[in-house]
């Protein structure tokens, strides 16, 4: 078998490559990168560092079932009837949620006027409108509370979910917060300081102009 001997010129653009390489990994971003890091223009008054992680809450289902709404039960009513009668058997640490699916029939309405409350079942949005602007709701001076897509109650099925809110901790890249007095307006500043922090693999997490001319910006590393 022929082995090919790399010529120079191989040699050379594999060693301009490890360098390149290398410099690049000498540039990676640290806490010392963050604070020594200067936009061409204007001036850093402060910085102080952020914190290193963050906390963050999740939900996590800890069980689901299917329950049954009434059979003239309206949709809200079910959803309350069912969150509260779950809620009183769940754990402290637990919370629920109802959610009803099914096919869409006409549109749920819930109505305030000088005898109470009313609530009526549409056809659809328009009807709703045309009958609030009808002599019945001036007469019985009715105001919409609210209105929602209504199910078929004879298809509509309610999946009641146990859920847990669990805090997680995640870690962030190094980061610092500044104070920075730009050179001109911040809008004209903004793109030539992340252009100058994306050269030293840091990102511009958040830019706040301030009444009295400086920006408060979040510098973060990026991420590898």
């Amino acid at each position: 078998m022929h082995t090919r001997t790399p010529g120079p010129m191989s040699v050379l653009a594999l060693l301009l490559l490890l360098l390149a390489g290398a410099a690049h990994r000498a540039r990676a971003c640290d806490r010392s990168t963050l604070e020594s890091f200067a936009p061409a223009t204007g001036e850093i008054l402060m910085s102080k560092r952020l914190p290193g992680s963050e906390q963050v809450v999740r939900q996590v289902e800890v069980s689901s079932e299917l329950a049954e709404c009434g059979a003239e039960e309206p949709d809200p009513d079910c959803r309350d009837r069912l969150t509260k009668e779950r809620g009183s058997l769940a754990e402290p640490a637990h919370q629920v949620t109802v959610e009803l699916e099914g096919p869409t029939q006409g549109v749920y309405a819930k109505m305030m006027g000088t005898g109470g409350g009313v609530d009526g079942l549409f056809g659809s949005y328009e009807d709703l409108a045309n009958f609030m602007e009808s002599t019945e709701a001036a007469q019985q001076e009715l105001t919409l509370q609210f209105a929602e897509p209504a199910l078929d109650r004879a298809q509509r099925k309610a999946i009641v979910r146990v859920v847990q809110e669990r805090a997680e901790t995640n870690p962030l890249p190094p980061g610092l917060r500044v104070v920075y007095r730009p050179e001109g307006s911040s809008l004209e500043a903004l793109d030539s300081v992340q252009e100058a922090a994306r050269q030293e693999g840091i990102s511009v997490v958040s830019w706040l102009p301030r009444d009295d001319g400086t920006v408060a910006l979040d510098l973060r590393c990026l991420r590898d």
